[in-house]
């Protein structure tokens, strides 16, 4: 199984510019391993938070209130 195949088994109507997304943005990879649970994880984490309305920060994939793409903790280390 690519990693392709298991983010469409969190989100199957995912095409190959959002499976790419979430393996670069949300997933340790190039840098680390990416196991398929974490894999998997991370895009059904985005799949519930576009669900609700929310938004997921650019950095580190906590949410983010307001109308930054960052959270609270991330614009505060952007702006030291």
């Amino acid at each position: 199984m690519n990693a392709q195949e298991i983010i469409q088994k969190a989100i199957p109507e995912a095409n190959n510019d959002l499976c790419e997304y979430i393996l670069w943005a949300m997933t340790p990879f190039p840098c680390g391993a990416v196991s398929p649970r974490s894999l998997f994880k991370a895009a059904d984490r985005l799949k519930r938070a576009n669900a609700n309305g929310r938004r997921l920060c650019d950095f580190c994939n906590n949410e983010v209130h307001g109308d930054d793409w960052t959270c609270p903790s991330c614009t505060r280390a952007l702006s030291q």
